[in-house]
């Protein structure tokens, strides 16, 4: 019998014009998402008392509040200017009398760490004098200065109330998380 003859491209295009009902499908695939996202089920989920508490005690070495300190300088073209600023602040003047006696500019540094402090000139006596003392004048690229410290806050591990918000937070994403796995 041989091989059939090959078909000719207006023989296929006959075939599928007589066919072309019987050819057409509508589609059939069908799509599903799962959404696994912990923000989602972050609001349902419980966190104990008891578990925040042990973590905060736990972590309390990272809730460290270095000590901070509250001073003023006062900044002058020249050293007798500077002692000036000093003088009239031991004898008991406050540093915007003294600056204004002295023709200094005064920049107040409220609640600095020292880590904050970038010039050792001004850092040094300013963690090292005690509240109400003053330095004596500092030799600086553009003139003097003279630092009063006007108060000390100590050093501290933030207390248990201040940080439970942030913890009770963090143990809740963790254990969204570990939902979310569970589901996966």
């Amino acid at each position: 019998l041989g091989e059939p003859p090959k078909p000719t491209d207006q023989d296929l295009q006959k075939l599928y014009a007589n066919l072309a009902v019987q050819l057409r499908h509508e589609e059939t695939r069908s799509l599903a998402v799962a959404i696994f996202d912990p923000r989602l089920v972050v609001g349902s989920v419980s966190v104990s008392p008891d578990e925040v508490k042990a973590t905060y005690e736990f972590r309390k070495g990272n809730y460290a509040v270095p000590e901070t300190r509250t001073f003023v300088v006062l900044q002058t073209r020249d050293a007798a200017a500077a002692v000036k600023a000093v003088e009239a602040m031991k004898a008991g003047k406050s540093a915007d009398d003294a600056a204004k006696l002295a023709g200094a500019q005064i920049s107040p540094q409220n609640g600095l760490p020292r880590s904050a402090i970038t010039d050792a000139k001004i850092g040094t006596p300013a963690f090292s004098l005690k509240a109400g003392e003053v330095s004596a004048p500092i030799a600086m690229p553009q003139g003097f200065a003279v630092v009063k410290v006007v108060s000390i806050t100590a050093a501290h591990v933030a207390p248990f109330e201040e940080k439970k918000g942030e913890i009770e937070n963090a143990l809740r994403e963790i254990a969204a998380k570990r939902a979310v796995e569970k589901q996966v």
